[in-house]
């Protein structure tokens, strides 16, 4: 059975991206991380109350 875990902070997304990335080239595993880490810290910024 799968299941999906949520996180508001994304622990579920880097994780899952730890786990998996390294089937890629180096090259597209560090541009998948650098991407997952801006799209994160973007979601979690507007997240924060104003």
């Amino acid at each position: 059975m799968l299941q999906s875990r949520k996180t508001e902070s994304g622990a579920g997304l880097m994780q899952f991206l730890t786990e998996n990335v390294s089937q890629f080239e180096a090259g597209v595993e560090g541009e998948i991380l650098k991407l997952a880490e801006v799209v994160l810290s973007e979601s979690n910024q507007k997240s924060e109350p104003v």
